[in-house]
């Protein structure tokens, strides 16, 4: 309900301005149709509804240009010591707003959306309590005409009902005035003005709090009677503009639906309407040009968001050279700038205690560990906030602050700060918080033994090591499958070359297919294919560098983005391992 209170509330003070230039042109230029004001009411009420707008860029210097441009100006012995502020990107209306409730107490939001809620319900009873009451004062009206009736228990003529609307009429009425009059209420049933006003005043009953929504919706109801009027002068003639302003205000008399959102006669702005009247012209082609620009200008304002764009395209060339030679981009999609600067929020997030912030940059479900305990599941930052300080402690904090965020390890598709301390992972090009290690033994955030994560319905491996659980297990058969078959071309295409061989100590090269061709029937005897036929009906096992089987008899990873075997151990005496690396069995559990 908070974000429901947050949302009626931004849409509010966003059409305010509008709602007040509206009322501004209205009131200066009296020319202006009614039933162009009437339209252009609607898009505002339409607005108040619907908090989808069109983005609509615009574009500004980017902020790192200008700093280095007033940089470059200064003396460079007054410069200042240490790393660059921060630029802040580029916000939305949008976000500004959000950004400003962010400052609200955290306690006051729900007890101001309570007391909205609780405000709009009442406002709805009361009225829909009022309606009810004078609807009953319309049973035993008479019929005249289809679809109109008389009765002695109103004083103005009104439009009833939303699902078969009716005319009524007051009984007193002259012969004379009841063309005009029935055509003015047959206008409103053909434009449907009995559900556009309900609508109106129930949007407005949403934003009681706004006095400016309320001047919209009684300006509303008199330009809506306006644009009647000059329809039935435009049919009838303007000859009828004395009788039409006499009887407009013999009926004003009638307050007893001046509150009730329904359509009546004379119900309001009647000296408004009358000079409207007397003075009425059609309009000529200069004017309609000119309303079809305010309308447009109208419905630009109501349902399109300016949203700033920083462009510099003199660096993006050198940007996109710059990432070519970046190692970590083109192996996990992210530069090394955004990877270094990921970090460098998050510090500053920890540092200034923004726990909520520092929650949101982890992807979930994680296991918690805490000292004492048993491990647990937090599957969102919600859960896991209560349990912050108790893994954020003073001294894990400096060790943070210690931290210099441009010296990270790529470990596969992993990424490491501080000896172990901070783990990241890539997702769909964004870096999110994967672990984090107060004490690696029992204050952690982490994935440890995500096989056991059954608390969660989503993919563990997968949030893990970038691997899809089931893409593992096919990719896992398959290849026993391969090797049972013994179709050893199909078997060496799923390995990762450059591969090193070690058979009793000694050290070899397997550049491509061919080389593992000639070594084959030392790396997959046929015993050692039965065993990893076996450890299929086991669940696999993984950590954040790739998923295995057994205790790491077979070890598969999506390093450059493509699933394919890294290494093979069918004994002590033979390993078939990264270049460099020295992988031998090892116990699941031991993932950042």
């Amino acid at each position: 309900m908070t974000n429901l209170f947050l949302i009626v509330a931004e849409q509010s003070l966003r059409l305010s301005g509008m709602i007040l230039f509206l009322w501004v042109l209205r009131t200066l230029i009296r020319r202006i149709p009614g039933s162009a004001l009437y339209l252009l009411w609607i898009l505002v009420f339409v607005g108040l509804v619907l908090p989808f707008r069109v983005e609509v860029p615009y574009h500004t210097e980017a902020p790192a240009a200008a700093a280095e441009t007033v940089l470059s100006t200064e003396d460079p012995d007054n410069a200042p010591e240490g790393p660059p502020a921060a630029v802040n990107p580029p916000v939305s209306q949008d976000q500004a707003v959000s950004s400003q409730n962010q400052h609200v107490p955290a306690d006051l939001l729900p007890l101001a959306a309570v007391v909205w809620a609780a405000v709009s319900v009442i406002l709805v009873c009361v009225n829909g309590w009022k309606l009810a009451v004078f609807s009953r004062k319309l049973h035993g009206a008479r019929q005249i005409a289809p679809g109109v009736y008389e009765t002695d228990r109103i004083e103005v003529p009104l439009v009833m009902g939303y699902l078969h609307p009716r005319i009524y009429l007051p009984a007193f009425l002259r012969e004379e005035e009841r063309g005009y009059i029935l055509l003015h209420e047959q206008i409103h049933l053909h434009r449907r003005d009995y559900l556009i006003k309900p609508a109106a005043f129930a949007v407005t009953l949403l934003h009681w709090f706004n006095p400016l929504v309320w001047l919209a919706y009684h300006v509303l109801s008199e330009d809506m009677e306006r644009a009647c009027d000059e329809a039935v002068l435009r049919r009838m003639g303007s000859g009828i503009r004395k009788e039409y302003s006499m009887s407009l205000l013999t009926l004003s008399a009638g307050r007893s639906v001046r509150n009730l959102p329904t359509v009546a006669f004379g119900e309001r702005g009647i000296k408004y309407r009358v000079m409207n009247i007397l003075h009425y012209k059609k309009a000529g082609g200069l004017t309609l040009a000119l309303l079809v620009l305010l309308f447009g200008a109208v419905a630009c304002g109501t349902f399109t968001q300016p949203v700033e764009v920083s462009e510099t395209p003199e660096k993006e060339q050198t940007s996109q050279e710059d990432l070519a030679n970046d190692a970590l981009y083109q192996e996990l999609g992210v530069s090394t700038a955004d990877t270094t600067a990921f970090f460098e929020a998050f510090q500053q997030a920890a540092a200034a205690g923004e726990q909520e912030a520092v929650a949101n940059m982890f992807r979930y479900p994680k296991q918690l560990q805490l000292p004492g305990e048993e491990p647990t599941y937090v599957n969102s930052a919600e859960e896991f906030l209560p349990y912050y300080e108790q893994v954020f402690t003073q001294d894990f904090l400096d060790t943070l602050a210690a931290i210099d965020p441009a010296d990270f390890t790529q470990e596969g598709s992993a990424i490491g700060w501080g000896e172990g301390a901070v783990w990241a992972r890539v997702y769909d090009g964004e870096v999110t918080l994967a672990s984090v290690f107060a004490s690696r033994e029992d204050r952690y955030l982490a994935y440890y033994e995500g096989n056991d994560n059954e608390l969660s319905g989503a993919d563990a491996m997968y949030q893990v090591n970038g691997i899809r659980q089931e893409e593992a297990q096919a990719f896992a058969e398959d290849f026993v499958r391969l090797a049972l078959a013994d179709d050893r071309e199909a078997v060496a295409s799923m390995i990762r070359y450059p591969r090193t061989l070690v058979v009793n100590g000694e050290e070899r090269t397997l550049e491509n297919a061919e080389d593992f061709l000639a070594h084959y029937e030392e790396i997959l005897p046929a015993d050692f294919v039965k065993t990893l036929e076996s450890l299929l009906s086991q669940p696999l096992s993984y950590r954040y560098d790739g998923t295995f089987l057994g205790d790491g008899a077979l070890w598969m990873s999506n390093a450059g983005r493509e699933l394919l075997i890294e290494s093979l151990f069918p004994s002590e005496a033979v390993q078939m391992k990264p270049m460099g690396e020295l992988m031998v069995g090892v116990e699941p559990g031991t993932e950042p």
